[in-house]
């Protein structure tokens, strides 16, 4: 490790958080800030790492840091919005889920993280879209996706059900 190194330490950062020594992570991330303080990349590591010790205020201040420094990086908005969400503040949260979306299309945890936000707020025709993201979210993938839950049948998009049977199948208590 090379001691002046910014990208060095946020690596180690990056590596702690992941091995859940979560204090030793925001230490490492704090120097590398310390060493560099526009670093939008350790900005963005650590605010995730206070996200997930729920140190939503503070991690909020670092995301923004990160989405003002690298406004083209998806995954700085979507933690932004996670940040915002845990603070109760989803009128400010879905503009950037919209934004995280739009900069990167295939990022399912935005969607569907968007898909919660509207139809928690009653805003269903929008959130049931959204929803199906869920089953390209990585555990979901890792299980088979959808067809974990319904292998050869295929999805109701809406047409005439004339002489035809749907099921019907609960998941996620909706």
């Amino acid at each position: 490790l090379r001691p002046g190194y910014a990208p060095s330490h946020n690596n180690l950062g990056v590596t702690l958080r992941e091995l859940d020594r979560d204090e030793e992570a925001i230490r490492s991330l704090f120097h590398a800030l310390t060493l560099k303080p526009d670093y939008a990349n350790a900005q963005l590591n650590l605010g995730m790492t206070l996200l997930k010790q729920q140190k939503y205020a503070e991690a909020e201040g670092l995301l923004r840091r990160a989405v003002a420094q690298s406004p083209q990086d998806g995954t700085a908005h979507l933690h932004l919005a996670s940040a915002l969400m845990q603070m109760g503040r989803a009128d400010e949260a879905e503009p950037v889920l919209q934004r995280a979306i739009a900069l990167v299309p295939d990022e399912a945890e935005a969607e569907f993280d968007l898909a919660l936000l509207l139809l928690g707020r009653g805003r269903f025709k929008e959130g049931w879209k959204h929803y199906e993201a869920r089953w390209r979210l990585p555990e979901n993938l890792r299980k088979g996706g959808a067809k974990q839950f319904r292998p050869s049948i295929p999805s109701w998009s809406g047409e005439p059900l004339d002489g035809k049977a749907i099921l019907v199948q609960a998941e996620q208590g909706l």
